[in-house]
């Protein structure tokens, strides 16, 4: 029986070996100009307590959904607005789309590509993953057609994705739909075919820079099996 998983950071570990997070191989990689911009312009001091406040938001707006979804009592530490009105936006799509989840926060491992994530939420026929940012990302698109795989790895067979960001100001949502055959991005059609093969690519990348630094365990082999 596989030993219990080790999740840091960066990576998820099992018997022995390391398995890089997705978030983690698309955050090391995607570049993002627009962030160094304002890193620049506030300063990395401030960029980074910010950076850290927005992730705390973002995790306790995910576990008080997840006691929402699956009728456990909230957590006591919700006094933020910003959390509320992220809720707020919840409770508002929720109503929309009374959804029945079967599991959350699973963490999944591809032993052949040695890469592993964990989904938000799943229903018998969709994945889900909340958002509190001030906008979607390409990069959260990259990383829900990367969950979607890894479900279907253990046996889930989906009929989307869905990516939900609940607005921390404005109290408001919306929705991006990944659909098996891709998702509209700016204007422009998406198929999951150019989304795996941009991941691929970040893999590829990610794991060139963990060989050239050294950090073996992070490497199993620098092979077209990793990679892919």
């Amino acid at each position: 029986m596989p030993s219990p998983i080790k999740i840091t950071p960066t990576t998820y570990e099992q018997d022995g070996i390391s398995y890089a997070r997705i978030t983690e191989v698309i955050h090391s990689t995607w570049p993002t100009p627009e962030l160094q911009d304002w890193r620049a312009s506030v300063g990395k001091a401030r960029a980074n307590r910010d950076l850290r406040h927005a992730g705390h938001i973002g995790t306790l707006v995910d576990a008080a959904i997840t006691h929402l979804l699956a009728g456990t009592t909230l957590p006591k530490n919700l006094n933020s607005v910003e959390v509320r009105q992220s809720l707020r936006g919840f409770k508002e799509w929720l109503a929309l789309n009374p959804i029945k989840p079967i599991a959350f926060h699973l963490q999944f491992l591809d032993a052949d590509r040695y890469v592993g994530g964990t989904p938000d939420c799943l229903t018998l026929n969709e994945g889900f993953d909340w958002k509190t940012s001030s906008r979607f990302a390409f990069s959260q698109v990259l990383q829900i057609d990367q969950y979607w795989r890894l479900a279907e790895q253990q046996g889930y067979t989906f009929q989307q994705y869905r990516l939900v960001r609940f607005d921390k100001i404005l109290g408001i949502w919306e929705e991006l739909i990944l659909e098996p055959d891709g998702l509209r991005w700016k204007d422009q059609w998406l198929t999951r075919e150019f989304l795996g093969e941009t991941f691929t690519t970040l893999l590829r990348l990610y794991r060139a820079r963990q060989y050239v630094e050294g950090h073996a365990r992070s490497l199993p082999l620098l092979s077209e099996t990793t990679a892919l």
